[in-house]
C-alpha cells in the first residue's frame, strides 16, 4: 500500500516564457557539436534550476515555435497570455475596426479570412506555415482588443452631418438659450410593442412562438 501519510509532492508546473523559449532555440541552433534532447534538458537545468521534460523540448524546438526567431512577441509572455504574432494581430484590429466603421460588424470567419490574407503580406511571417486560427486563438483576439458581439443601437452611424445642419443647431442653441432650463421640452414619438415578449432567454427549446406585434404609439417628453 502507499505511504498515505508521507506521500511524494509533486513539482509544481513551471510556466516557461518565450525568452526562455528563444534562449533553447538559440542555443540548440549554434553551431557546434550536435546536440540531443538529453542534452537540451541538461543545458535547462544549468540554466534555469529545474529540470525540462524531453517532451516538452521538443515541442520548444518544434516549427511549432518557429516564429518566435523572428523576434515577433513578447519576451515575458507565457503561454495562453498574450499573443503570439502581436503584428499581424495589431493590423487585423485595425482592419477590424475600420471595416466595422465602413460597412458593420466583422464576424469569426471574416476575421479568420482576413488574419490568412495577412499572414500571405507581411514579410515577417513569409516561408512561415499559415496557423489555422483556433476557436482559442479567435476567443483571445477578441479578449485582447475587446471585440464582443454587441446589437447596434439606433442609425446614428448613417448620419450625415453637413455643413447646413451645423448652422441650423446652431441657431437653435441660439434660440434655447433664451429660456429657462424648467421652460425647454423634449418630445419625441416611437412605437411600444407592449405584448412583445424578449427574443432571448433562459430556456430548454430553440423553438419559438410568432411574435405579437400589438403596438401603440407612445409621445415622451420631458424637461
Amino acid at each position: 500500500m502507499p505511504n498515505l501519510a508521507n506521500p511524494v509532492a509533486k513539482r509544481p508546473r513551471m510556466a516557461i516564457s518565450n525568452a526562455q523559449k528563444v534562449a533553447l532555440r538559440t542555443w540548440f541552433s549554434t553551431p557546434g557539436p550536435k546536440k540531443t534532447l538529453t542534452d537540451a534538458s541538461v543545458w535547462w537545468q544549468s540554466q534555469y534550476g529545474y529540470s525540462l521534460s524531453l517532451s516538452t523540448a521538443s515541442d520548444i524546438l518544434s516549427a511549432r515555435h518557429q516564429h518566435l526567431d523572428s523576434g515577433d512577441f513578447n519576451p515575458k509572455a507565457k503561454k495562453g497570455r498574450t499573443a503570439e504574432w502581436t503584428i499581424l494581430e495589431a493590423a487585423l484590429s485595425d482592419w477590424a475596426i475600420r471595416f466595422d466603421q465602413a460597412h458593420g460588424s466583422v464576424t469569426g470567419d471574416l476575421i479568420r479570412l482576413k488574419a490568412t490574407e495577412l499572414w500571405s503580406k507581411l514579410p515577417l511571417y513569409q516561408g512561415l506555415e499559415c496557423p489555422t486560427w483556433s476557436n482559442g486563438w479567435l476567443g483571445g483576439f477578441k479578449s485582447r482588443f475587446n471585440f464582443r458581439r454587441r446589437r447596434k443601437a439606433g442609425e446614428s452611424g448613417s448620419v450625415n452631418i453637413t455643413e447646413d445642419i451645423l448652422i441650423q443647431m446652431q441657431k437653435l442653441r441660439q434660440i434655447k438659450a433664451e429660456y429657462q432650463p424648467e421652460d425647454i421640452y423634449n418630445m419625441d414619438e416611437t412605437g411600444f410593442l407592449w405584448k412583445r415578449l424578449p427574443l432571448s432567454g433562459l430556456t430548454t427549446s430553440s423553438l419559438g412562438l410568432k411574435a405579437d406585434k400589438t403596438r401603440i404609439t407612445a409621445n415622451l417628453c420631458c424637461n
